[in-house]
């Protein structure tokens, strides 16, 4: 949807240049420049913080567990599992995954989280996969095994789905259950729905909690928002079709406006901006960012954009060619976010190429020395095995953030309970908040909706699932989408109202808590 916009957007500023030059005049009434531009509002006196090792690294966390693990079949199009409480879920990891016998195909999809198991394939795909067996591996908290374990499984109309739960005794795998529902629930033909329960009272009888020690060093916590720099001067008008405009006439090519921009979110304590990238289009815009960056001790990172205008992904090649320019004509500015000396890059949709292309595209790079730190879209924990860590764009379509915030927060920290390999630098919980959206004014369809940003209840309920999810960092979506009615910039229709809610939860997170 906001790659949609993105195509659109400058036809449409043209279209509203030409519409009130008509007469030879603008109807916009806020000034031209911003020379004589101040920030509105008091900004919080500490310097941006830099994600920087501390001088003494914590003492290790001890986690206590039991180690359950599950065989997953799936004979349908598509297989679902949804845990019952996912609080006694420490981690989850993928141990195996195969196809009759064989690797799975790309057209193969499978996710996995703390509160589910999704696997989903293409209808024709199941003539020549027959079975997907997936193998997860589940860290339950010790006082799991006081309740039973509760699970809902859902499949497609035809085949099914079957669960085996193993535990670990004397080195060998013992069977805990199997559940068997490889049959249609002629009441609920469309998911077969079923409530199964485990009983794990034979796990805390037959074997012993494991206790691994992991690392406990975070990187400083950072606020950072999504910034678009599509925005010409002369496209900002009445005519133009949104539902709020920025309190000056902003130009994302102009090095005054950029500088303003900056400081008003520095007011705010915002630590930097994730700027969209895509293609050679962007390298302009992005220089004269980084330029006032590093003037204001204000840190960029970059957004790439992998779908081409809300269509299909661009090809790999194309990705792989743009992180390249990234790095090599931008990573090297000293306001370039890096962790450990390392350059930040945040990728959108993600999940548009299989995890095996991104796998493909990461390695090529780094043998031509190019490397960043990796953020992808989704609160998939199988992203974790590729990229340094998660966040997502548009959290609009989870019924239970909070609860999502919580389950994918616990995951993340105890992800290296399963993977020796993620030593080094420790998997980024990176979380989002968001005033609300409306796609509305560019027409009603069935993509168009919209979240009533209201007096902030939505802005202020996204902040404290994001808090009490204990992230590493924040992100905003957005600093300035205004398109998609995102925007926390100070505008003519709210002014600074949302960077001063922006102001009061930074320094509650960054300064008031410990």
């Amino acid at each position: 949807m906001k790659k949609v916009f993105l195509a659109s957007l400058a036809l449409l500023f043209l279209l509203a240049s030409c519409l009130a030059r008509s007469d030879g005049s603008s109807t916009t009434t806020t000034p031209e420049t911003t020379a004589t531009i101040t920030a509105t509002s008091t900004p919080i006196s500490t310097a941006t913080a830099v994600p920087t090792p501390t001088a003494t690294p914590p003492p290790p966390v001890k986690v206590t567990f039991y180690h359950l693990r599950l065989e997953y079949r799936v004979t349908s199009d598509w297989g679902l599992i949804e845990f019952g409480d996912s609080s006694h879920i420490l981690a989850v990891h993928q141990a195996e995954l195969s196809c009759s016998g064989q690797p799975c195909s790309s057209d193969t999809q499978v996710t996995y989280s703390a509160t589910k198991v999704d696997i989903y394939r293409p209808f024709a795909q199941v003539t020549a996969e027959p079975e997907v067996v997936l193998i997860l591996d589940l860290a339950l908290a010790p006082d799991a095994v006081n309740a039973p374990f509760t699970l809902i499984s859902q499949h497609g109309a035809f085949g099914g789905s079957g669960m085996r739960f193993l535990y670990a005794q004397s080195d060998t795998w013992t069977v805990l259950q199997e559940i068997n529902h490889y049959w249609v629930n002629q009441s609920n033909v469309d998911t077969s729905a079923t409530k199964f329960s485990l009983d794990l009272t034979p796990l805390a009888q037959n074997s012993a909690p494991q206790e691994v020690s992991l690392g406990a060093s975070r990187p400083d916590k950072l606020v950072l928002a999504f910034y678009y720099p599509w925005f010409p001067d002369y496209g900002w008008s009445d005519n133009t079709p949104m539902s709020d405009q920025p309190l000056i006439r902003i130009s994302s090519s102009d090095p005054k406006s950029v500088a303003w921009q900056i400081e008003q979110a520095q007011s705010a304590g915002i630590d930097g901006f994730i700027m969209s990238y895509n293609s050679d289009w962007a390298d302009s815009r992005a220089r004269i960012l980084l330029q006032e960056a590093e003037k204001k001790g204000f840190k960029v990172s970059f957004l790439l954009e992998t779908l081409d205008s809300g269509g299909p992904p661009w090809p790999p090649e194309v990705l792989s060619k743009w992180i390249e320019r990234a790095y090599t004509k931008f990573s090297s500015s000293p306001a370039f976010l890096k962790i450990n000396g390392k350059p930040v890059m945040f990728i959108y949709a993600s999940p548009a190429h299989p995890l095996k292309t991104w796998e493909t595209i990461f390695s090529a790079l780094r043998e031509k020395g190019v490397d960043f730190v990796y953020i992808a879209t989704g609160y998939d924990l199988n992203n974790l095995s590729v990229f340094d860590g998660i966040f997502d764009y548009a959290i609009f379509g989870y019924e239970d953030l909070p609860g999502t915030y919580l389950s994918t927060s616990r995951a993340i920290r105890n992800y290296s309970l399963f993977d020796s390999s993620a030593g080094g630098l420790p998997k980024l919980w990176v979380v989002t908040v968001s005033p609300g959206f409306n796609s509305t004014p560019y027409g009603e369809n069935l993509h168009s909706f919209a979240i009533d940003r209201g007096q902030g209840e939505y802005y202020l309920a996204t902040i404290d699932a994001a808090l009490r999810s204990d992230p590493d960092w924040i992100v905003i979506t957005s600093w300035n989408e205004y398109g998609e009615n995102t925007h926390i910039e100070p505008s003519q229709r709210d002014g600074d109202f949302f960077l001063n809610l922006t102001r009061d939860f930074i320094k509650k997170w960054k300064y008031d808590s410990p």
